[in-house]
């Protein structure tokens, strides 16, 4: 036990100022959010130790440790509320939402009841999701209901209008 208790009384303030760096660095590498508040928390634990008649081995672990739990929890209600679109996981778990917005090409008349589409390299089951949609057109993905691709036909590219002929 008095191992633990010396080894935690060698640690500074300035190895925790050299923890929260290291910590920054690898945020900065990374860019997940995650270890930028545990870098705050051993930046604040430094400058706590800072302080006169600090005693490093108890006041140390226990400020990085609540520190750390109160900025991370902080940190990722900030985090959701301020990038919501980049704190989202990607779904992983479910490859089918990749298709929102996809486009592909209709392999057989769809309608209200059903047809088939080819996107990507795959055919899938798909839904008009308003009017029906001949084979051969182009279409975009615009719902999923279960393992059913809702979708709505492309308006074609216009064409140029072709050259008038003016009577001289």
């Amino acid at each position: 036990m008095s191992a633990i208790t010396d080894f935690l009384g060698q640690i500074g303030p300035w190895h925790w100022a050299a923890l929260g760096l290291l910590l920054l660095v690898i945020e900065l590498l990374t860019g997940t959010m995650v270890l930028l508040w545990l870098a705050i928390a051993a930046g604040l634990t430094a400058l706590a130790l800072l302080a006169p008649g600090a005693d490093p081995w108890f006041l140390g672990p226990a400020i990085f440790s609540g520190a750390s739990i109160v900025l991370s929890l902080a940190g990722d209600r900030f985090a959701k509320k301020f990038a919501p679109d980049q704190h989202k996981a990607p779904a992983l778990d479910d490859p089918i939402q990749s298709l929102l917005g996809e486009t592909g090409e209709a392999i057989s008349p769809i309608d209200q009841g059903g047809g088939r589409a080819r996107l990507r390299d795959s055919d899938w089951n798909v839904r008009a999701a308003d009017d029906s949609i001949g084979a051969g057109a182009r279409l975009e993905v615009v719902r999923i209901d279960g393992d059913r691709l809702i979708v709505r036909a492309l308006a074609p590219a216009a064409l140029p209008a072709p050259p008038s002929v003016s009577e001289a």
